[in-house]
């Protein structure tokens, strides 16, 4: 092979090391940042569960009760 012929192939594990690595760096979190692990409480059901009881033909009533909890703080 002529030396043009290892210089291709040469940049070629380059390009693919390279490549790698991105993929590797990329899929890790980034330094001092860590994974927020759920919440125990937030379930599906416990939030569809809190929806259902929203009454929104009652907004009147619905202010009235986050108005005394803002007179309570």
């Amino acid at each position: 092979m002529s030396q043009k012929h290892w210089w291709v192939i040469v940049a070629i594990l380059i390009l693919v090391v390279a490549g790698v690595w991105m993929v590797k760096l990329g899929s890790t979190l980034p330094s001092g940042e860590e994974e927020v692990p759920a919440a125990d409480g937030d379930t599906t059901s416990e939030i569809n569960e809190e929806l259902q009881g929203i009454n929104i033909s009652d907004l009147e009533g619905e202010f009235q009760a986050v108005d005394e909890e803002l007179q309570g703080l």
